[in-house]
């Protein structure tokens, strides 16, 4: 599952001198779209980091150190697209996202919430472009309990999600 990926050890790696990255699996290379793995940095050959849902038409570059073949500390990851583009500041730990995150697109929406492992994972707030503010829980990367909606033209909506599917939902 998402994040959860045995990258091995560093200590095989670095005897033979190929670094922590010869051990990351899977890697991006040859992979379906959608597939989780490790994708190396546009900035930076030779270092990667976790990509929960691989784009093959984009490219991610990262601010930060890289140790080892793996993006690591705090920084900004930048991620382009034909077409759009976005730019997430936080920290990587063991090239995963992991605490709390700012993630903004280039259609002006800010998501802000906290990640474990490289999984949205606690309480999310989404303000889109437009006005609208969207806020609740992921658990295990998946929206999970009550989300709520609140338009610009001041109504309210609700929903109840388990394990990223709508269950319920409703005016606040």
């Amino acid at each position: 599952e998402g994040g959860a990926q045995d990258y091995g050890t560093q200590d095989s790696g670095m005897q033979d001198g190929h670094g922590a990255a010869a051990a990351l699996t899977p890697k991006c290379e040859g992979m379906a779209e959608g597939a989780q793995c490790w994708k190396e940095l546009a900035n930076e050959p030779g270092c990667h980091v976790w990509t929960g849902y691989l784009a093959h038409d984009e490219t991610i570059a990262w601010s930060g150190q890289c140790s080892g073949g793996i993006a690591t500390g705090r920084g900004e990851l930048t991620w382009r697209w034909p077409g759009g583009s976005g730019e997430d500041t936080g920290e990587l730990r063991d090239g995963k996202q992991h605490g709390q995150w700012v993630l903004r697109g280039a259609d002006g929406a800010v998501w802000e919430g906290p990640y474990v492992d490289g999984e949205r994972h606690g309480h999310w707030v989404i303000r889109r472009g437009g006005g609208d503010v969207w806020e609740g829980p992921y658990v295990d990367g998946e929206k999970h309990g009550r989300w709520v909606i609140r338009w610009t033209d001041g109504d309210c909506t609700r929903s109840e999600y388990s394990h990223g599917e709508k269950v319920d939902g409703g005016d606040c």
